[in-house]
């Protein structure tokens, strides 16, 4: 069955072999380790509240986020809650003053922040807020959608609802 060139059957080397088992043996063990903790909560246990800021939007985009409407990860196409508000301010953004020598914050003319406050059930453990499969996390960067817009944005508030 070996050879004196320690090949197996004349064909494969047995350092192949053992080089083969060890890639499995450490392809198994990472997916052991890495698969999701067990979740004690149901996914419909609680609801949130959380809110989307979206930067740089024509003022007119406004006219394209409808409460009511499902909102989706545009990423992966999960369900990631349903929208109850939508809010406008003046957008702002950080330009030169040449005579002061200073950097000023102006307002900038025809865009906006806008503001989705959506609401979600959600499971809530120590280690994530999940709405299905997508993790919900104050300051984690968003790519939304509706049959009406997509966009991308920062989650601002995410609050429990008693």
């Amino acid at each position: 069955m070996i050879d004196k060139r320690f090949r197996l059957f004349g064909k494969l080397s047995v350092m192949d072999v053992l080089l083969v088992a060890g890639v499995a043996l450490i392809v198994y063990a990472g997916v052991q380790f890495s698969a999701p903790v067990s979740v004690e909560a149901s996914p419909s246990d609680t609801t949130i509240i959380y809110t989307v800021e979206l930067t740089n939007k024509r003022s007119d985009f406004l006219d394209n986020v409808l409460v009511g409407e499902t909102l989706f990860d545009s990423v992966r196409g999960f369900e990631i809650g349903r929208i109850i508000s939508v809010d406008s301010r003046p957008f702002y953004a950080d330009a030169p003053d040449f005579e002061s020598n200073t950097i000023r914050k102006g307002e900038v003319e025809g865009f906006s922040f806008i503001y989705i406050e959506v609401e979600a059930q959600a499971q809530i453990t120590d280690r994530a807020t999940s709405v299905g499969h997508f993790d919900v996390m104050v300051g984690m960067e968003m790519f939304v959608r509706t049959r009406d817009f997509a966009s991308t944005g920062f989650v601002v508030r995410l609050e429990r609802v008693q």
